[in-house]
């Protein structure tokens, strides 16, 4: 993901954007733009972007670019970026400063629906030949849905698609009145359907995120749901087998099943405050 700058946030109500990732094309239909926002409910012991659960703004570290040149550490007034392993960060962003090579950086920025609608806004070329359009991603945009639901409102009046990708934890109603009318398709991610499971991969019971996508499988907008298939946690043939017939009970009729990408992960910035819960693991794709 490409860098946006960063900036003071004025109230954690107001999200923080993380990356506008340009010319996406796995996030819904056509050539699209990602809007990725800081703040997730969900600890999923292999989320790909933990740098985006926290709303506050952090200082990330990705290994690949780290020339152990210890400028951080110099620069640190309580020493807690070196390697990117301490547990103390108080986010000041001085080692992002004076490091040579960008191996750290502050990530999370403020900016308006309007200022972020107007970017978004200079795809349009892109969307209008290409069928695409704008997915807010995170995170979960979902408990963002006032300031997704403002910028949603002025790209709708550019009859811009509009996606969703939501892990499911997010009160319903201000979802429903302020963002759900304007979205033409969500990608509801479903992580375990047993109650144990699903405390002890994401730290949060799966009740309301059931609820959520009942209700959302019962109304008319456009939602399929997806599956990361984690090697020796969610791959086995009982547990697909088990949340596909979850999926088409509820009435929704696309099921996607996507490996895991660990490969990908590791080479993803994380804060410096927060260590990997899984071990590294090969992708392991699935055809259904």
């Amino acid at each position: 993901m490409s860098a946006i700058g960063a900036s003071a946030m004025p109230a954690l109500v107001t999200p923080l954007v993380a990356d506008i990732q340009r010319f996406s094309l796995d996030n819904g239909p056509g050539i699209r733009t990602t809007v990725f926002l800081k703040g997730c409910d969900l600890r999923c012991a292999w989320c790909h972007n933990p740098q985006l659960q926290d709303q506050r703004p952090q200082i990330v570290f990705l290994a690949d670019r780290c020339i152990a040149c210890r400028a951080c550490v110099s620069a640190c007034r309580d020493s807690s970026s070196n390697s990117g392993s301490a547990h103390t960060c108080s986010g000041c962003g001085q080692c992002a400063d004076v490091c040579p090579t960008g191996a750290l950086r502050t990530i999370g920025t403020y900016i308006s629906p309007e200022r972020l609608a107007s970017l978004l806004l200079d795809d349009l070329p892109f969307f209008d030949s290409s069928g695409g359009g704008v997915t807010f991603s995170g995170g979960e945009p979902a408990l963002f849905s006032r300031y997704c639901g403002h910028t949603a409102r002025i790209l709708k009046s550019r009859s811009i698609h509009l996606a969703i990708q939501t892990a499911g934890m997010f009160p319903w109603d201000e979802f429903s009145q302020t963002l759900l009318p304007l979205l033409d398709l969500v990608y509801f991610d479903l992580k375990a359907l047993h109650v144990d499971d699903h405390k002890r991969l994401t730290g949060r019971d799966p009740g309301p995120i059931i609820e959520n996508f009942r209700r959302l499988a019962a109304g008319r907008t456009s939602l399929i749901a997806t599956m990361v298939l984690v090697p020796g946690v969610s791959d086995d043939p009982g547990s697909i087998e088990a949340m596909r017939r979850f999926v088409y009970g509820s009435g929704v009729t696309r099921f996607e099943a996507r490996p895991y990408n660990a490969g990908g992960r590791l080479k993803r910035w994380r804060p410096v405050t927060v260590p990997l819960r899984l071990d590294p693991m090969a992708s392991m794709p699935k055809q259904l």
